[in-house]
């Protein structure tokens, strides 16, 4: 009669098959046994699929292909598949043309050690250069800002300005802005900061960036006092006033000297005036 047995009561040996060829199977339920015989074949490709392209998709004309990321799948005729880089010597990826611009379709073809070959397909993109700033300039604005400005590059999406870091020696990303200008502030006052800007332009999702921006350096320094005044305060004496300027720890008075056809600087003050003594009646005299 014929019925169904617990399959734990039943012994198949061998449990897998190790080699190709010829191979007898041995099937033991309650000390019977029979066998048959299978012709086991040799594991082999049968195809190849892309587990991920490579990390860079987007190129500038000119550049050269890279493969780093790209991994492609290997499907075998018994159900299981592994994983090869593009990057292995059995792996070449053709089509691509750095001089041709617009979206193009590389070939990857997987080579097995029976010389048979399997290919795949991914795409990238192969953009113009992006442009750099034809000027930046940067500006002292206040004891502890400067102003960076930079010229527009056509077509860009927006730009990246640098900060050069002595302690690394090499510049830091400082800000991404859509627009030409940026203030730094919280700086310190007579320390010179040097500056880089730099377009990109964002094609299928990725920022594509131009060549960086002649360095520009600035120092930050107090603003030049507002309201300067200087009225007679005796028959020998003036009196120089001036507003407060932000940040200032002290003023330097200067009088213009006729003899040297310059300016003289005759105090240094922590106060919003200074008084001038000793001066000729019926003189005029000329301060900063």
């Amino acid at each position: 009669t014929n019925g169904l047995i617990d399959a734990g009561e039943v012994i198949i040996e061998p449990a897998a098959f190790t080699q190709p060829g010829t191979q007898q199977v041995n099937v033991t339920y309650l000390g019977l046994t029979v066998n048959f015989v299978l012709n086991i074949a040799p594991r082999s490709a049968q195809s190849i699929a892309l587990k991920s392209k490579p990390s860079k998709t987007v190129y500038v004309t000119g550049e050269s292909l890279s493969l780093a990321g790209g991994v492609i799948y290997i499907n075998y005729n018994n159900d299981e598949r592994s994983e090869m880089p593009m990057t292995d010597a059995d792996v070449t990826v053709t089509g691509f043309d750095s001089g041709k611009m617009g979206m193009q379709t590389l070939t990857v073809t997987y080579t097995d050690p029976q010389k048979k070959r399997f290919t795949a397909s991914f795409t990238v993109t192969v953009v113009p250069p992006v442009g750099t700033p034809a000027s930046t300039a940067a500006v002292p604005i206040a004891y502890d800002s400067i102003s960076i400005v930079w010229s527009a590059v056509q077509g860009a999406s927006g730009y990246v300005l640098y900060r050069y870091n002595p302690a690394k020696k090499d510049y830091d990303r400082l800000v991404v802005t859509g627009t030409t200008n940026y203030i730094d502030k919280g700086l310190l006052t007579g320390t010179t900061y040097t500056y880089k800007s730099r377009a990109y332009k964002t094609i299928a999702g990725v920022n594509v960036y131009g060549a960086p921006s002649a360095p520009v350096s600035a120092k930050p320094v107090p603003a030049a006092p507002q309201g300067l005044k200087a009225v007679s305060a005796s028959y020998n004496s003036v009196k120089v006033s001036w507003l407060a300027v932000p940040g200032a720890t002290g003023y330097a008075v200067y009088r213009y000297d006729g003899a040297q056809k310059k300016y003289i600087r005759i105090a240094g003050v922590t106060a919003l005036n200074f008084l001038d003594k000793s001066r000729v009646c019926g003189n005029t005299y000329y301060y900063k």
